[in-house]
């Protein structure tokens, strides 16, 4: 039973991707169960799924990755504006004297 149980996860894990890259060509709901073969109401599932597991790879890209790219990009433009103000006042100093 537990390589029955496998082997559908299988398939729906494969579904779910042809799901997805036939919405990426444009298709309808309708046309992709025709497509794959399936009822509307299961691509409509997979749908569902794959909106979800957006929002959640979204959420954690907000709560994980964008504050550690928003604190080093900061700190970049905190170097960058540094060495200007240095050049600055380097060519500044040359011109004085």
């Amino acid at each position: 039973m537990s390589r029955s149980i496998s082997h559908n996860r299988i398939q729906i894990k494969e579904r779910r991707e042809d799901v997805l890259v036939l919405l990426t060509k444009g298709m309808k709901g309708y046309e992709i169960a025709k497509e794959l073969g399936v009822d509307a109401s299961t691509v409509s599932r997979n749908i569902h799924y794959l909106i979800a597991q957006s929002q959640n790879y979204l959420n954690s890209l907000a709560k994980e990755t964008l504050p550690f790219m928003y604190q080093t990009s900061i700190e970049g433009i905190r170097n960058v504006l540094k060495e200007c103000w240095n050049i600055y006042t380097l060519k500044s100093n040359k011109e004085i004297k």
